[in-house]
């Protein structure tokens, strides 16, 4: 079998598909191979792939049937659908890899056997290569629940992220209903086994004005982020692990509702926040609700927030009630059903005795 299925989702990247590609034949570890598969490209990439699978004979091109545009998801999944390598990684068609990459990061496995997936550092390089700095990058390998700290929005960069392809067996491919589907997928993957990180840089993501995943407006990612957390929240049951944790599956139900009351749609917010309460009943007197999580969408994410910034806690805390309040007058009925059925009985077998 082969060590490395290295997948790369190609679409109209010309210019750098040349430097990609060999940024990953050109590895230190050989025994891999480079899975392309071109997503309906219109400005040459087809050609520069062919020349390139007729010279190493590790490349393998393909596209989706008619050379159609399918979406990065998609374009991925048909390439781990074709891998054979024991772990698997991808990179983006305008990225560049250090030639120790793959070397570095499958090493880490073997050193850790119960590691499932390695994430690490990277550059951030401009049009023409030259270095921009490094990419923020979060040590999720240090969390005690990995599950937490992503729906929290810690970072884990999909060119530095090398996998067992046992992964991608038990947790499923990347969903394509998603635009945030790499995240959503190293969420399950962590739900089930644990992370390493690399702390020495040995990748490169390139800043130019075709990047897909810069420059969306707060609306839509918004949208995206709810598309994603629900996408979570159906496959809690089939996942389990720490996805299944009381904890996480009550914070992504108030994702969910911060997520929804940046767009006004405060009725679904709420109901979203009764859910967390039922499946934490600590919620309302969680030191971690009021301390981390109120401060992490007053401070990190106050931009989706905007101007409601203000009222969120008070929207939160007022929901909270309302939930707290909804289940005292069910107790109440409850109770007062139980005592009607109760004096009902008592007057049937007074009279039963009576002889009425």
């Amino acid at each position: 079998m082969t060590a490395v299925s290295v997948l790369i989702a190609s679409f109209n990247h010309a210019r750098y598909l040349r430097q990609t590609l060999e940024s990953v034949l050109g590895q230190t570890l050989s025994d891999l191979e480079l899975i392309v598969v071109d997503d309906g490209s219109s400005d040459g990439s087809w050609e520069i792939l062919q020349e390139y699978a007729a010279h190493d004979k590790r490349l393998q091109v393909h596209s989706h049937p008619g050379r159609s545009n399918r979406g990065v998801s998609a374009t991925v999944n048909l390439g781990l659908a074709k891998a054979r390598g024991r772990y698997m990684a991808w990179l983006g068609s305008d990225d560049l890899w250090d030639r120790r990459f793959l070397e570095a990061q499958t090493r880490i496995f073997s050193d850790k056997p119960s590691v499932g997936l390695v994430c690490g550092r990277a550059f951030r390089i401009d049009a023409e290569g030259r270095p921009l700095g490094v990419m923020q990058e979060d040590d999720i390998s240090k969390e005690k629940d990995p599950v937490c700290a992503m729906l929290l929005d810690r970072r884990i960069h999909a060119l530095t992220t090398v996998f067992r392809r046992e992964c991608i067996a038990r947790v499923g491919m990347l969903d394509e209903r998603l635009d945030y589907s790499d995240w959503e997928l190293w969420v399950r993957i962590l739900a089930l086994y644990r992370a390493a990180h690399n702390k020495e840089p040995l990748a490169s993501y390139r800043v130019h004005g075709g990047n897909m995943s810069l420059s969306v407006g707060r609306e839509r990612e918004i949208a995206r982020h709810i598309a994603a957390l629900t996408s979570l929240r159906e496959k809690v049951t089939t996942i389990g692990g720490f996805l299944q944790k009381p904890h996480n599956r009550s914070l992504i139900e108030l994702q969910l509702a911060a997520h929804l009351y940046c767009l006004g749609r405060d009725d679904e917010a709420e109901s979203h926040v009764r859910a967390a309460a039922r499946i934490d009943g600590t919620l309302r007197t969680s030191a971690w609700l009021w301390v981390k999580w109120i401060w992490y969408w007053e401070t990190k994410r106050r931009h989706l927030l905007a101007e409601r910034v203000r009222e969120f806690r008070r929207f939160v805390a007022s929901a909270l009630a309302s939930s707290a309040a909804r289940r005292l007058r069910a107790r109440v009925m409850r109770g007062s059903d139980w005592a009607m059925c109760f004096q009902r009985w008592r007057w049937r077998a007074e009279r039963y005795l009576l002889g009425w």
